[in-house]
Order: structure tokens, then C-alpha cells, then sequence
């Protein structure tokens, strides 16, 4: 193996998708990381037109990693700096090379005793979902919304509920709600990009016609969800 390149054991795959594998760190259970699948083994999408956009457009396949990165970097570099500022989205740490193939390192949502944090959808579908996992959902919403993040996809499968490690520390916060993917300004025409009220009405937007039933309904009146 290249002394510069990764290897990632097979055992430490946590889950798949259709466009990237997830490993746990080998040498940083605090992280993940994420490789981009090779073109061949990524799985054709159910819409034609999107297959005929990746085959025309190679690029349009990382398009959505890349804003990824550009919304991490714009949260972090608003003018004005605010102590109190508390990033709602995962945390990302740039680039590696893997066996896999390029992986982006990303921060990792725990259990209490170092398992993988669970998402909305798992607490949702066997009936854990507690009246403060709800509350605490709710307070990371209205921490997206204020913040003005940039949100593409609310699917419950993109919220996890965890501890998050302190950087460079044995330190801990938490437990709590963080949107790990599905942010980022992946349209055509970059409008929430370049305005704050496009980002603001769009998550709204997300938030209201979210996929995949959870037992919650959305309060466009409060900007919270109940239950059904």
C-alpha cells in the first residue's frame, strides 16, 4: 500500500449510498469517511434525465459535495463574528486518498458508548422518538433558520441525534440534533447562494414537503414540527 493512501478496512463501512461508501476512521472513531464511488459502481438514478446530466456532465456527479464545502466554508466566514455560534451541520475536514478512492473526512454523531448516533427516521420508525428528541429537533431547525443555512434535502435519514467531539480534545457535548448531509446550494441558479431570504423561504419550503412520513407534521405558523 502507498505510504499516502489510506486503508480502509471493509469491517468499518457503516452504510452506503447511492453515490458515496461511509467508513468510520480507522485511527479517528470521532470521524468519517466518506469515498466517492467510481463512476461504474454508483447505481443509475430512477430519473432518466438526471442519468443523462451525469453522462453529459461527469462533474454534475460531485456537484452536490462540492456545495457541500461551499456552505460549510460560507457558515463559518460570515462578516460578522459570534462567539456564540453553534454550526448545525456536521463538520468537515477536507480530502484523503483511500484504497476506496477519494474520501472526504467528516465529523462523526456517537452514542453514549461510541456507537453511530441515530437518525430521525430510526427513532421515528420504532417508536423512541422522546417529547425532547422533538424539542431539542426543533431547536436545531430554528438554528438552521436563523443561521440562513442553505438546506437541499431535510430527509430524516439526514438528521442524527449524538454526541460531537471536541477537535483536538477527549471532550464531548451533547447529546444533540445535527443535519449531516443535504445542505448546500445545488441548483442551476444559485439564488440561495446569494440571498439570505432565497435560503430562509427554500428550507421552509424543504421542511414543509418533507419525504418519508415520520409520525410529524410541520407548524408553518410556529416553524416547528408536532406530532400527527
Amino acid at each position: 500500500m502507498t505510504q499516502d493512501i489510506l486503508d480502509l478496512d471493509a469491517n468499518l463501512k457503516v452504510a452506503e449510498g447511492g453515490e458515496r461508501l461511509v467508513f468510520i476512521h480507522p485511527s479517528d472513531p470521532s470521524k468519517l469517511i466518506k469515498v466517492i464511488k467510481h463512476k461504474n459502481d454508483r447505481a443509475p438514478s430512477k430519473s432518466l434525465i438526471k442519468n443523462g446530466i451525469k453522462r453529459l456532465f461527469p462533474r454534475a456527479r460531485i456537484r452536490s459535495i462540492i456545495k457541500q464545502y461551499d456552505e460549510y466554508n460560507r457558515l463559518w466566514l460570515r462578516p460578522n463574528y459570534d462567539p456564540d455560534f453553534h454550526l448545525p451541520i456536521s463538520h468537515l475536514y477536507g480530502f484523503v486518498k483511500t484504497n476506496y478512492g477519494l474520501g472526504g473526512i467528516s465529523e462523526r454523531i456517537t452514542g453514549p458508548d461510541g456507537e453511530n448516533g441515530r437518525t430521525l427516521r430510526y427513532l421515528a420508525e420504532t417508536g423512541a422518538l422522546s417529547d425532547k428528541h422533538l424539542e431539542q429537533l426543533n431547536e436545531l431547525i430554528q438554528r438552521i433558520l436563523s443561521y440562513g443555512v442553505c438546506v437541499s434535502d431535510v430527509n430524516p435519514s439526514n438528521f442524527v441525534y449524538g454526541y460531537r467531539h471536541i477537535e483536538g480534545t477527549s471532550r464531548q457535548v451533547g447529546p444533540e440534533w445535527v443535519l449531516v448531509d443535504g445542505f448546500g446550494d445545488r441548483y442551476a441558479i444559485p439564488l440561495r447562494t446569494w440571498s439570505k431570504t432565497a435560503r430562509y423561504k427554500g428550507a421552509i419550503k424543504s421542511l414543509e414537503r418533507k419525504r418519508n412520513p415520520t409520525g410529524l407534521i410541520w407548524d408553518s405558523r410556529a416553524c416547528k414540527y408536532l406530532r400527527s
